[in-house]
């Protein structure tokens, strides 16, 4: 039987993005969902962009590889931190993005890094 992976197309060494919710109560309460992406994909890279003061509610979870933290300016600087994160997300090269957050903001910057 097809493994879970190979069902949906990816690959066993997959980068997954997850892009975390933005108040302190959601990130809490997706860490369930975290955890059961890991477990239905235990052999996927999972990256998780958060906004930077939210960071360290993830710092002790061991499935998560990395995270990516941001932060957004007001004003013209903000459009520079925009800019960064689709860059940075382009440079991950991730095969799946997974957005937790219901925005427009948070399915633009993957659709946008490609």
């Amino acid at each position: 039987m097809a493994s879970r992976e190979e069902r949906i197309g990816l690959a066993h060494d997959a980068r997954i993005l997850v892009k975390a919710t933005n108040w302190l109560g959601d990130v809490i309460l997706s860490l369930p969902a975290l955890r059961a992406l890991r477990n239905a994909f235990p052999r996927a890279g999972i990256t998780v962009l958060i906004r930077r003061e939210l960071a360290a509610i993830l710092g002790g979870c061991t499935w998560i590889e990395r995270l990516l933290t941001y932060t957004l300016r007001r004003g013209p600087a903000g459009i520079a931190d925009r800019t960064r994160i689709v860059r940075v997300i382009k440079e991950g090269r991730f095969d799946v993005c997974v957005l937790f957050p219901n925005s427009f903001d948070s399915a633009l910057w993957p659709a946008l890094a490609g």
